[in-house]
């Protein structure tokens, strides 16, 4: 289960909700969006049949009385979001990581329209494991993700990418 709050100025709860969503849920991340309405991130798992675990990207939008006005979830099985940011066209664009099919972990950068269908996503990283922990959208509409990288040499490093508005790396 998810546990959501909404205070006020003083920190008097406002409304309190627990969202039950029968998967194994991880907030990550919560966003105001222009429209005043909230934007949830994070990862959503479960157990397969075979009994693996197989984790997605979630979101989950809810109005300022904490109501759901969508719930999904995105990937193919082996993705979180970490944190989300909304351009100014509504569009949301999230940070957090993937594995491919050789098992490495890399940035998982992803952007999805107003309605929450996805425009694209993309995945930047080295031979290690690779978590895009924060996304930012830039003056002129570009991004910027940082997150932690173990794909250079050292043990663990701050790694920051700048992108265009379609994901392409920027120099």
């Amino acid at each position: 289960d998810v546990w959501l709050l909404a205070l006020d100025a003083d920190g008097k709860i406002l409304w309190e909700k627990t969202y039950d969503r029968d998967f194994n849920d991880l907030p990550k991340d919560i966003i105001l969006n222009q429209a005043g309405s909230y934007t949830v991130t994070g990862v959503s798992g479960l157990v397969t049949k075979s009994g693996k675990l197989a984790t997605f990207g979630w979101i989950m939008k809810i109005d300022p009385s904490g109501a759901v006005l969508s719930d999904k979830v995105y990937g193919i099985g082996l993705q979180t979001f970490s944190a989300a940011a909304e351009a100014k066209n509504r569009d949301l664009v999230l940070s957090g990581s993937t594995e491919d099919d050789k098992g490495n972990i890399d940035y998982w950068i992803s952007r999805v329209d107003a309605t929450g269908n996805q425009l694209w996503n993309r995945a930047y990283g080295g031979l290690a494991a690779d978590t895009a922990e924060s996304i930012v959208v830039l003056p002129g509409g570009g991004l910027a993700a940082v997150g932690i990288t173990e794909s250079f040499p050292g043990l663990k490093n701050i790694w920051v990418i700048r992108m265009d508005s379609e994901g392409l790396v920027q120099e």
